[in-house]
């Protein structure tokens, strides 16, 4: 399996939320909502399950800041800063969480 193949949710939704700088219409960001909620509390499992305690958080933290059940309410400016800055974590999240997790599969 590739790198793609492995980590295609964190590139995607990383990519996601570097296009969010652009403006697009409102239903993009209620979607991008979504995609984030989901993948950060399947990524905060993981991390905790993996020990990687701090990057839990991390994902828990991405979590409630973009629920789209209960939403929390940003200027435009902050909220491209929050898509810079969880972006950024969503990439390093591949070599912080996965990086010990492939060594183990390897020896499987």
């Amino acid at each position: 399996m590739n790198f793609i193949e492995k980590h295609w949710v964190q590139i995607v939704v990383a990519g996601m939320l570097f296009v969010a700088f652009l403006s697009l219409p409102y239903s993009y960001y209620q979607i991008l909502r979504w995609v984030v909620a989901i993948s950060s509390g399947l990524l905060a499992y993981t991390a905790f399950n993996s020990n990687k305690n701090a990057w839990g958080w991390i994902f828990i933290t991405s979590l409630v800041l973009f629920n789209p059940i209960a939403s929390i309410h940003f200027d435009r400016e902050t909220w491209q800063l929050l898509n810079l800055v969880f972006g950024f974590m969503y990439l390093v999240s591949i070599n912080k969480i996965f990086v010990g997790m492939h060594k183990i599969d390897a020896k499987k």
